[in-house]
């Protein structure tokens, strides 16, 4: 059965008992003796069931809340340093920290306390999965919109930090936790035991002590002097590099050589390190966050994600053959077009002349596709075909508005009243074939020329358009809608939906559409957009709305069955998907989401030694991916074989 590591209550490698970030170790539960801890209450609320791991400053349980049953992990300090100032003064700066950033990408803070024999404790969420560093060195490297989306994560949850006045001061790989879900990874940020409060009384760096770990530590960092939340943006920028290329830009034999190379040597650049995958502007980007002057980074980790995210539609999906799985990007929304000079790379010599010495330091210290209905969608660039090609794309788009005013007078001219031609039906059909409810009467568009742009732009906006044509085809939308405006809810939610396909903000857009009661399809795209940029509890609200407006619409379900998976509430999410395949039985992607639940609540099942259970579902979990096998997705392959 796995085991944790006591400092951060990541699952370690069933190959070792050390922990390859802090080298504390665990007692495999095969060959440790019955804990007498065990049965325990700690605080009056916590049963201890079982340890996950143990080191050299103190122990890790699982522990289950007597009331609600929930089960967490309960880190302890051992008594022998609970008298220790500085060691003490560290754990309750880890707690401090969690309390204060409350965030999906943060790990959540339960309980903080001494029990009756002394021992400082922390009580936090039980995390499963595993850590960036274990996953590269599976892997290798993430793919490229992967390693942009878990980048994107982080700057959001360390914004928030920076927010707070807390610098993280120790992000590396084996502090980013990766957990498999819907949609990519879900990442927690870890460890804030060295994290930098913006007070006076928790500082806990001595003068001219170096804290953090040197292969990513910032310049300014390895000097000593004070340092700010520019040097999360520096280790960000390492992290990304070493995600997209497999390797650390700094490999070194030793600490001193290592920190000479942080001061001195530029990050190489993309093109040299993994030329499949180099970009101009992420690797702007990453130049930029680690520049060796830190005037020169970015000023915050918001104006970073915005770089970041204007920078995703240039990559490829996967390396050498493109992945049709796209990741839910979830980070600020991406803004319009940035102007070269924001994301340019920091100008710096090759070598600093500030190299002369180096300081001493003492010892070594995803389910197929988008969510349904649209969101933003980072997709490469790809040809639209033959005519796209030989027109260009706002030809195409012309002669699309063009066809679309003659298909009208057609219609007026034939003066039979059939709705089937008009317009409006028209638009109807649109809808229809994304599974989307229609909008009201009273949303609808009635300007005869605001018709005839959105005609011209329908057929872009289906939902059915290949994952990596559809960023160039909301393109061929958005000119066919020029100049429109939001002239109706109808209007303003297709080119809402337009531009947030192309990365462009849409909130006053979306407010307008919304401003129309029971507007089914634009409640989905204000959820998914939520969920996608880790706003829960908005996503929550809105798909509620969309269901209440239209009890009938799957989509909305899907993607809310996605919200509660992503929330860790898999029996909601199931119920969902449940009733997702009771309306439509040949849902495959219906099917492949259950299998993925099936299998967590299997894995929760092993990790409390419930072996009955683990079997059943993880029987479950098998039939739902040979379903959705069955049905074309490809993807649940794998879990079908198991």
């Amino acid at each position: 059965m796995a085991t944790l590591c006591p400092s951060c209550a990541v699952e370690l490698p069933s190959s070792t008992n050390t922990c390859p970030r802090c080298s504390g170790t665990s007692l495999p539960e095969s060959s440790a003796a019955p804990d007498p801890a065990a049965g325990r209450i700690v605080g009056g609320r916590y049963r201890l069931l079982r340890r996950l791991g143990q080191g050299g400053m103190g122990i890790v349980y699982v522990a289950e809340h007597i009331g609600a049953g929930q089960k967490v992990a309960i880190k302890f300090l051992h008594p022998a340093f609970s008298s220790d100032p500085e060691i003490s003064r560290r754990f309750h700066n880890e707690a401090r920290s969690y309390a204060q950033i409350v965030h999906p990408h943060a790990v959540q803070l339960h309980d903080f306390g001494q029990d009756e024999e002394g021992s400082l404790y922390i009580t936090m969420e039980l995390l499963e999965g595993s850590d960036l560093k274990r996953t590269l060195s599976q892997d290798g490297r993430l793919k490229p919109k992967d390693a942009l989306d878990v980048a994107l994560q982080i700057a959001d949850v360390l914004g928030t930090a920076h927010a707070r006045g807390i610098v993280h001061r120790d992000l590396k790989p084996e502090n980013v936790m990766l957990t498999r879900v819907l949609r990519g990874y879900h990442v927690k940020v870890l460890d804030f035991g060295l994290a930098h409060l913006g007070d006076s009384a928790t500082r806990m760096t001595a003068p001219g002590m170096i804290c953090g770990t040197p292969r990513y530590m910032a310049p300014e960092q390895a000097e000593g002097p004070e340092i700010d939340h520019r040097a999360d943006i520096y280790a960000l920028g390492l992290v990304l590099f070493e995600s997209l290329t497999g390797r650390h830009p700094f490999e070194s034999p030793s600490v001193s050589e290592t920190l000479r190379k942080q001061r001195c040597d530029p990050v190489p650049r993309l093109a040299q390190a993994a030329p499949d995958v180099a970009t101009e502007a992420v690797d702007a980007v990453i130049q930029r966050a680690t520049a060796k002057d830190r005037e020169q980074r970015f000023g915050s980790m918001l104006e970073l994600a915005r770089a970041l995210s204007a920078a995703m539609p240039d990559l490829a999906d996967g390396w050498a053959e493109a992945d049709t799985a796209a990741t839910v990007a979830r980070a600020p929304s991406r803004p319009s077009a940035q102007t070269p000079e924001s994301v340019s790379p920091a100008r710096q010599p090759a070598s600093a002349p500030c190299c002369m010495a180096t300081p001493s330091v003492p010892g070594t210290p995803s389910v197929p596709g988008e969510l349904e209905g649209a969101g933003p969608r980072s997709a490469s660039p790809s040809l639209l075909g033959a005519a796209a090609r030989r027109l260009g794309l706002f030809a195409m788009a012309a002669a699309v508005v063009l066809l679309a005013v003659v298909a009208l007078f057609t219609t007026r001219l034939r003066g039979d009243g059939s709705s089937a031609l008009g317009p409006t039906a028209r638009l109807d059909s649109l809808f229809r074939a994304n599974g989307e409810p229609l909008p009201p009467g009273a949303c609808r568009e009635k300007s005869e020329a605001a018709l005839v742009k959105l005609l011209a732009a329908a057929p872009h906006l289906r939902d059915s358009i290949p994952e990596r044509a559809r960023a160039q085809e909301a393109a061929a939308a958005l000119a066919a809608l020029d100049n429109l405006g939001g002239s109706s809810p109808e209007a303003s939610y297709l080119l809402a939906k337009a531009r947030s396909l192309t990365g462009q903000p849409v909130d006053g857009l979306l407010t307008a559409a919304l401003a129309c009661p029971g507007f089914a399809a634009a409640e989905n795209l204000a959820a998914n957009l939520a969920l996608k940029q880790g706003r829960l509890d908005e996503a929550e609200r809105h798909y509620g709305a969309a269901l209440v407006a239209a009890p009938g619409f799957t989509k909305a379900r899907f993607n809310r069955a996605v919200l509660k998976f992503q929330q860790g509430r898999v029996d909601e999410a199931i119920d969902l998907l449940k009733a997702v395949l009771r309306e439509q039985p040949d849902h495959g992607d219906a099917h492949y989401a259950l299998g993925l639940m099936h299998d967590r609540r299997a894995a929760a099942a092993r990790s409390i030694g419930d072996a009955v259970l683990a079997n059943e579902e993880a029987s479950a979990a098998r039939a739902s991916y040979c379903r959705a096998l069955e049905l074309g997705n490809q993807h649940a392959a794998r879990g079908c074989a198991k």
